[in-house]
């Protein structure tokens, strides 16, 4: 029988992250458990602050400094990635993980054009010729549904519309076909209609390339429509997680029905949006046990004690003490 971690294409286990800050130390990760098997798409989700992003450049080795990396072990295809050297781990990156950031007019060089920030990396990393890297991004931003392709290739960022410049950067993380997609909030500030593409976009590339992915967002919306589960991120730590239908039908954590509760659906009878009381706390100041205690209308006594993420049976992990088994 195959081990449960090492035949995962991503294993994470115990994940910490640390940073100084003038307000003492944070810690934006907390003992991060998560799995992704090939061909699988998992959500990350979570308020803004929540630690999503950070986890996930953690577990591709992108932070700075490389000592905010605290503990853990994260396995890609059972090698030890903080054991890698930086040369086999750019490889890597570049080969069989790929990241698309939140922010595609920042993460674009400027003063570069859209061609040349793509076929430079199938140059590098493939051997290609450079008649070759142009011919497989043209191809690619064709299968993009990027019109004229050959012509983008020489536009430069401020050319292109926001929606735009999110198909490039998601060429730019696909020109070496990697195993892995991580895309962090890949539908932020574009409105629905681009939203709507950018999604088909990625379920079909996902279906055709047998590509796994870490889906990053606040949007449940998002989540519900790609992900085959999905685990919520409160104050650097996941407090449930779970097959994304289940999760999201029957929530067993009280953080996580307060999110799906706050999803506008109209205003309510006083002309209020519905929202999650109080506020996110503080990562150099969180109370003790539970961090959504002080939030939370289910707190009781026992909050006060940390509880693990632990199983409730069917693929359903909650850390809650109220959290019942599944049945």
């Amino acid at each position: 029988m195959p081990d449960p971690v090492t035949s995962q294409l991503l294993a994470v286990r115990g994940l910490v992250t640390r940073f100084r800050t003038e307000a003492g130390e944070i810690f934006p990760s907390r003992e991060i458990d998560l799995d992704i098997a090939a061909g699988e798409v998992v959500g990350l989700v979570g308020e803004s602050g929540s630690g999503k992003s950070v986890t996930a450049r953690a577990m591709v080795r992108l932070l700075e400094p490389a000592s905010a990396i605290r503990a853990g072990t994260l396995l890609y295809r059972g090698a030890d990635l903080l054991q890698l050297a930086p040369d086999a781990l750019r490889a890597l990156r570049a080969n069989e993980i790929s990241i698309v950031v939140q922010d595609p007019a920042a993460a674009l060089n400027p003063v570069m054009t859209v061609g040349a920030q793509i076929t430079r990396i199938h140059e590098l990393q493939r051997g290609s010729s450079a008649d070759e890297s142009r011919a497989a991004a043209i191809a690619l931003l064709a299968r993009l549904r990027i019109a004229e392709p050959e012509a983008r290739l020489s536009a430069y960022p401020h050319q292109l519309s926001g929606g735009m410049k999110q198909r490039i950067l998601i060429a730019m993380a696909l020109i070496c076909r990697p195993s892995l997609l991580i895309a962090d909030e890949p539908t932020t500030a574009l409105d629905v209609t681009v939203e709507a593409e950018i999604l088909a976009l990625l379920a079909e590339l996902r279906r055709d390339l047998g590509m796994a992915m870490l889906l990053i967002s606040h949007n449940l919306s998002v989540i519900s429509r790609l992900c085959d589960r999905v685990a919520v991120m409160y104050a650097g730590r996941i407090v449930e997680q779970g097959p994304t239908a289940e999760l999201l039908a029957a929530p067993r954590q009280p953080y996580t029905r307060a999110l799906l509760g706050s999803v506008p659906r109209g205003t309510r009878a006083d002309g209020k949006l519905p929202a999650i009381p109080g506020e996110p706390p503080d990562l150099a100041r969180l109370p003790p046990g539970c961090a959504f205690a002080p939030r939370c209308p289910d707190a009781a006594e026992a909050c006060t004690q940390m509880q693990e993420l632990r199983s409730l049976g069917a693929g359903r992990h909650a850390a809650c003490w109220r959290a019942e088994p599944s049945r």
